[in-house]
């Protein structure tokens, strides 16, 4: 087998360090922090105008106004999500779940590096770098190609979870 290219190294650095942060974490605050994060863009795009109209109004422009609000509930909810997930983390730590949930953290965490490095694929696969000598001689590239493409056709088709009655409305 021939060796791997620089590439290829930075693949695995990518995956092992994210399985590594899941190990360190565990699952319960993986999957947490993953929740929170989406509850914290949404908290921020829903009511970034309610705030940025009624208490930030000493701040000019406009648009500096709204990003502000974004940025303040962005935080607060990331806080507060924060010390839930603390609390939860002792409960998971109390229960003598704290082993289990590292090593399901790990799982979660490779996974999720493997999606984070078909994502970064995906993304380059819009530009000339797939034509690079380095591009086409590594040996990791092309089945995270594979992944890439089959996620590439979930986006197309509006993800897993659409159900197929919702495209004949």
């Amino acid at each position: 087998m021939p060796p791997l290219t620089g590439v290829d190294y930075g693949i695995v650095g990518i995956v092992g360090l994210s399985g590594v942060v899941g190990l360190g974490r565990g699952l319960v605050r993986e999957v947490f922090s993953l929740l929170a994060w989406a509850a914290a863009l949404w908290v921020g795009l829903r009511y970034s105008g309610e705030v940025s109209a009624h208490w930030l109004t000493a701040i000019n422009p406009p648009s500096v106004r709204f990003a502000a609000a974004f940025a303040l509930l962005l935080a607060a909810t990331l806080v507060v999500a924060g010390v839930l997930a603390f609390l939860l983390n002792k409960l998971v730590q109390g229960t003598g779940l704290a082993g289990a949930d590292r090593l399901a953290g790990m799982v979660f965490g490779l996974a999720r590096g493997v999606l984070l490095v078909a994502m970064l694929v995906l993304g380059a696969a819009a530009t000339p770098l797939t034509s690079d000598p380095w591009w086409k001689s590594s040996k990791l590239i092309p089945p995270f190609q594979s992944l890439a493409l089959r996620l590439r056709g979930q986006i197309d088709r509006g993800g897993p979870f659409k159900s197929s009655t919702a495209s004949h409305r």
